[in-house]
């Protein structure tokens, strides 16, 4: 009798993978892990959109809650974490993130169930871009580095930010920064500047991408290259 029951499990068991092609979820094997960032990126949205687990080492390249902006980078490349609670996070920080992958909006992102603090680490060298690569996305969440006229220069008391008003290759860009390296923010306005920063896009329900922003995470990460003429005129 035993033996007729196992026989009509397995046959139960067989009809299933006939019909279906795949074995129940219970038996299939777990899915793979990825450890990188540049896993997480190459994936399309339909698959990023299957939740895979996630475990990340990088350091926290930029972070700023009220702004919902934070990313982090590995030896691979940089992403941005869609946290649904706020973390106390500062660049330089070394995190180990758990999470799934997320299409996101416009690229694959991670949504962590925990992010560890495990110590701290230098930010990755800034990649000198063109604007071009900066249009095409390809540097979305990447530590970047640009350089191009400060146009102007303002300062926003509830998000605590300079927003600084920059012109590239006839590109109009705005960079995040907590902190200049002058006294005074109108020395910047004509002058020729250094940014490295986190190349963040912007885009459309489409996901399409229709301009991009820095995000400063340091006060040395903005470079006088040419000081504004001492007989300028503010230009807007």
């Amino acid at each position: 009798m035993k033996d007729i029951k196992n026989n009509t499990v397995w046959l139960l068991l067989l009809s299933l993978i006939g019909l279906t092609g795949v074995l129940p979820v219970s038996t299939r094997a777990a899915d793979p892990v990825l450890t990188t960032v540049a896993e997480v990126r190459a994936l399309t949205a339909a698959e990023a959109g299957k939740h895979y687990p996630v475990k990340l080492k990088g350091v926290v390249t930029f972070y700023d809650d009220g702004l919902f902006l934070r990313f982090i980078q590995d030896d691979t490349a940089g992403i941005y974490l869609n946290v649904t609670n706020a973390l106390a996070l500062k660049p330089g920080q070394l995190v180990e993130v758990e999470g799934v992958t997320d299409p996101g909006e416009f690229a694959p992102v991670v949504k962590p169930t925990t992010v560890k603090v495990v110590g701290t680490a230098n930010l990755p060298v800034a990649k000198p871009v063109t604007l071009q690569e900066l249009l095409s996305g390809a540097e979305d969440s990447q530590m970047v580095q640009i350089s191009g006229e400060v146009r102007a220069v303002r300062y926003d008391n509830s998000m605590g930010n300079y927003f600084l008003e920059v012109v590239m290759g006839g590109e109009r860009f705005t960079a995040y920064s907590r902190k200049l390296p002058v006294a005074d923010p109108e020395q910047l306005v004509e002058s020729e500047v250094k940014v490295r920063g986190v190349c963040s896009t912007l885009f459309n329900r489409l996901r399409q991408l229709f301009g991009f922003r820095l995000l400063v995470p340091r006060e040395a990460d903005l470079v006088i290259e040419r000081p504004a003429p001492p007989d300028r005129k503010s230009v807007v």
